[in-house]
């Protein structure tokens, strides 16, 4: 009778843990320490390869590393500056880790020290393209015609497959370029800016079609497009992530993070705490966003914007600073907690 008991429990309890999974979405693939300094350093950029099977995450001091995604084990590394600190530093910071669309190069953008180019081959460095300036944005085109690159207010557009420069776009001391993304079909490039605003270019002329401000002046840190080219996604320091449809460039969605608005001593502190981070399931039906500094990743419905699910993905005070999603729907979360946590999301039937 006892026996009988103990595994009627344990089979409940085993049956409350997956409906737990099921209820959530997402299932914990692996963790991965990425700054060797823990928290005293962070994660703030980390990004699938196109295909799915490689995986680029920075710490906070100059160096960026290369995971192989099915086990997780480190293939490569790139040393963009190595900064020596025992803590953050802004200077150390690599924001941006982009893989072209053909596999053969990595990018990365670091605060101060602009953008740099490396084979995967033998992660040997290609080309530095910008140098003493911050380079928080970068992205390829779809269309493998070009890379977009931040350097400090000015929008680069490079060439492909020699990374020749071909346009900078300024557009005024206060609107230091965060993030950039192109449609899928490559025709429009959209990029978030410290000044609050997200502008819109059309690719065949270079010019500005739309300017769009969060009404409230705050730093804009992610922008993307849905892979279906109908939406595009926006977040910054009004504690919220926009939504616009692109066919008109009204706003269908305001989504609202609340959460704890304090970072740690030691974090990426900034007084304007943000929603850093907004990334698309990859067949647009559902987008991810990171909360303020409560380390919770929210996935939003786009068919009616509810709240799917959240899960924290990353330690409960600290900051989700990048969020990447892979061609297989595999979610990689990098934050001040100084580690990537690598889910797999299974959406709804």
């Amino acid at each position: 009778m006892r026996i009988a008991v103990l595994m009627i429990a344990i089979l409940t309890s085993a049956l409350a843990v997956l409906a737990q999974e099921q209820d959530n979405y997402l299932t914990l693939i692996r963790k991965v320490q990425v700054d060797p300094l823990g928290t005293l350093g962070a994660v703030d950029g980390c990004e699938f390869s196109k295909d799915g099977k490689m995986l680029s995450a920075s710490d906070n001091h100059g160096v960026c590393r290369i995971y192989r995604v099915s086990d997780g084990k480190e293939v490569g590394k790139v040393t963009h500056n190595l900064l020596h600190n025992k803590k953050h530093h802004r200077d150390g910071e690599i924001n941006a880790v982009p893989f072209s669309y053909d596999g053969q190069y990595l990018c990365t953008g670091r605060n101060r020290d602009g953008t740099k180019v490396w084979r995967t081959s033998d992660w040997g460095l290609e080309k530095h393209l910008i140098n003493n300036a911050e380079t928080d944005g970068i992205t390829f085109s779809p269309n493998k015609k070009w890379l977009a690159a931040a350097a400090n207010s000015n929008l680069n557009i490079y060439s492909l497959p020699n990374f020749e420069l071909i346009k900078s776009i300024n557009h005024g001391k206060r609107g230091a370029v965060n993030s950039i993304s192109f449609s899928p079909d490559s025709s429009i490039v959209a990029y978030a800016c410290s000044d609050g605003r997200l502008r819109i270019l059309k690719t065949d002329d270079w010019k500005l079609q739309q300017t769009f401000s969060n009404h409230s002046n705050r730093s804009l840190k992610s922008t993307r497009f849905s892979p279906d080219g109908k939406y595009l996604a926006y977040s910054g320091g009004r504690q919220s992530c926009l939504v616009r449809q692109v066919s008109d460039w009204t706003v269908v969605a305001d989504l609202v993070h609340k959460g704890n608005m304090k970072a740690l001593p030691g974090d990426d502190n900034d007084s304007d705490v943000k929603v850093e981070a907004v990334a698309w399931s990859k067949d647009g039906d559902y987008l991810f966003s990171s909360g303020v500094v409560d380390g919770v990743m929210r996935v939003w419905r786009s068919a009616d914007w509810s709240l799917l699910t959240r899960v924290q993905a990353q330690e409960k005070n600290r900051a989700i600073e990048f969020i990447d999603i892979s061609i297989d729907n595999k979610v990689v979360v990098g934050g001040d907690e100084g580690v990537i946590y690598i889910y797999q999301f299974r959406p709804p039937n």
